[in-house]
């Protein structure tokens, strides 16, 4: 992942998130969570059309915002829907997050 918002800070990867496969009809059909870098991964999976779904993380108590991926279709931020998946194939998705923008306050 490259710095998308421009602040010139490193982003981190999130770890400890859950990731789920869902087939065309919706139904789970595995699950993961991400490692230290971010990194997951769903393997042996017959050619078919998949979404994937993240549950939206959160930072010290406080969401995260979904960024939108230019380059994936989605019904939501937090599903990539859509994926066709043939016999060889290795896919990239990725989901990007950001704290949201509104401070907590104390008082």
């Amino acid at each position: 992942l490259r710095d998308t918002d421009g602040d010139g800070d490193g982003d981190s990867p999130l770890r400890g998130v859950e990731i789920f496969l869902l087939d065309r009809n919706s139904i789970v059909v595995d699950r993961t969570t991400t490692d230290e870098n971010g990194y997951y991964e769903f393997n042996d999976l017959p050619p078919a059309e998949y979404s994937v779904v993240e549950t939206q993380p959160t930072f010290n108590g406080f969401p995260f915002v979904s960024v939108s991926d230019k380059d994936g279709p989605s019904n939501s931020l937090d599903r990539i829907d859509n994926i066709d998946l043939l016999s060889g194939d290795s896919l990239d998705n990725d989901f990007v997050e950001k704290l949201d923008s509104e401070s907590p306050t104390v008082g």
